[in-house]
Protein backbone atom coordinates (compact mmCIF):
# COMPACT_ATOMS: atom_id res chain seq x y z
CA UNK A 1 0.00 0.00 0.00
CA UNK A 2 2.90 2.50 0.74
CA UNK A 3 4.41 1.58 -2.72
CA UNK A 4 1.56 2.70 -4.58
CA UNK A 5 1.01 6.02 -2.55
CA UNK A 6 4.38 6.77 -3.31
CA UNK A 7 4.44 5.89 -6.83
CA UNK A 8 1.29 8.10 -6.78
CA UNK A 9 3.08 11.02 -5.06
CA UNK A 10 6.51 10.84 -7.38
CA UNK A 11 3.95 11.35 -10.44
CA UNK A 12 2.61 14.37 -9.45
CA UNK A 13 5.51 15.58 -8.23
CA UNK A 14 6.84 14.67 -11.99
CA UNK A 15 3.89 16.41 -13.18
CA UNK A 16 4.09 19.66 -10.94
CA UNK A 17 7.73 19.82 -12.29
CA UNK A 18 6.88 19.56 -15.58
CA UNK A 19 4.64 21.77 -15.81
CA UNK A 20 6.43 24.56 -13.82
CA UNK A 21 9.12 23.77 -17.00
CA UNK A 22 6.60 23.87 -20.00
CA UNK A 23 5.34 27.77 -18.31
CA UNK A 24 9.06 28.82 -18.50
CA UNK A 25 9.35 27.54 -21.75
CA UNK A 26 5.95 29.60 -22.73
CA UNK A 27 7.11 32.87 -20.91
CA UNK A 28 10.43 32.70 -23.02
CA UNK A 29 8.54 32.13 -26.20
CA UNK A 30 6.16 34.61 -25.28
CA UNK A 31 8.60 37.36 -24.95
CA UNK A 32 10.66 36.10 -27.71
CA UNK A 33 8.17 35.76 -30.13
CA UNK A 34 6.88 40.07 -30.26
CA UNK A 35 10.47 40.53 -30.63
CA UNK A 36 11.49 38.42 -33.65
CA UNK A 37 8.14 39.48 -35.11
CA UNK A 38 8.69 42.99 -34.59
CA UNK A 39 11.91 43.14 -36.89
CA UNK A 40 11.39 40.39 -38.99
CA UNK A 41 7.39 39.48 -39.63
CA UNK A 42 7.79 36.95 -42.30
CA UNK A 43 5.99 33.97 -42.50
CA UNK A 44 9.24 32.11 -42.64
CA UNK A 45 10.74 33.54 -39.50
CA UNK A 46 7.58 33.41 -37.95
CA UNK A 47 7.06 29.13 -38.80
CA UNK A 48 10.63 28.83 -37.66
CA UNK A 49 10.26 30.42 -34.43
CA UNK A 50 6.71 28.48 -33.64
CA UNK A 51 8.94 25.13 -34.89
CA UNK A 52 12.01 25.82 -32.21
CA UNK A 53 8.83 26.20 -29.99
CA UNK A 54 7.62 23.44 -30.18
CA UNK A 55 10.63 21.40 -30.42
CA UNK A 56 11.65 22.59 -26.85
CA UNK A 57 8.29 21.35 -25.68
CA UNK A 58 8.46 18.23 -27.45
CA UNK A 59 11.78 17.53 -25.45
CA UNK A 60 9.86 18.42 -22.37
CA UNK A 61 7.80 16.22 -23.03
CA UNK A 62 10.13 13.49 -23.65
CA UNK A 63 12.28 13.80 -20.56
CA UNK A 64 8.69 14.01 -18.20
CA UNK A 65 7.95 11.10 -19.33
CA UNK A 66 4.76 12.14 -20.47
CA UNK A 67 4.14 10.29 -23.93
CA UNK A 68 0.43 9.17 -23.29
CA UNK A 69 -0.09 13.17 -23.29
CA UNK A 70 2.19 14.29 -25.95
CA UNK A 71 -0.64 14.66 -28.98
CA UNK A 72 -2.76 16.95 -26.50
CA UNK A 73 -0.10 18.77 -25.13
CA UNK A 74 1.63 19.71 -28.85
CA UNK A 75 -1.92 20.37 -29.63
CA UNK A 76 -2.73 22.99 -27.03
CA UNK A 77 0.30 24.52 -26.91
CA UNK A 78 0.56 24.83 -30.95
CA UNK A 79 -3.38 26.49 -30.97
CA UNK A 80 -2.77 28.42 -28.41
CA UNK A 81 0.95 30.18 -29.78
CA UNK A 82 -0.74 30.30 -33.35
CA UNK A 83 -3.66 32.21 -31.95
CA UNK A 84 -1.21 34.55 -30.06
CA UNK A 85 1.17 35.21 -33.09
CA UNK A 86 -1.76 35.88 -35.31
CA UNK A 87 -3.85 38.62 -32.71
CA UNK A 88 0.12 40.17 -32.09
CA UNK A 89 0.08 41.00 -35.94
CA UNK A 90 -3.83 42.12 -36.87
CA UNK A 91 -3.47 44.65 -33.51
CA UNK A 92 0.04 45.73 -34.34
CA UNK A 93 -0.14 45.69 -38.32
CA UNK A 94 0.51 49.66 -38.67
CA UNK A 95 3.78 49.36 -36.75
CA UNK A 96 5.35 46.70 -38.19
CA UNK A 97 7.90 47.93 -40.77
CA UNK A 98 7.96 45.65 -43.62
CA UNK A 99 4.77 43.48 -42.72
CA UNK A 100 2.27 44.29 -45.80
CA UNK A 101 -1.00 45.20 -44.74
CA UNK A 102 -3.05 43.65 -47.35
CA UNK A 103 -0.88 40.07 -46.25
CA UNK A 104 -3.60 37.46 -44.54
CA UNK A 105 -2.17 36.43 -41.09
CA UNK A 106 -0.10 33.58 -41.45
CA UNK A 107 -2.19 30.94 -39.42
CA UNK A 108 -5.71 30.12 -39.70
CA UNK A 109 -7.01 28.78 -36.70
Amino acid sequence: MQLFFFNKLKKTYQQAQFEKKLQRVKDNFYSNIVQNIYWNPTDENILNQLGSYLAEVNKLISKYKMDEVRDDIVGHVEKSAKQYINNYIAKNINCLPTRDINKPLPFKI
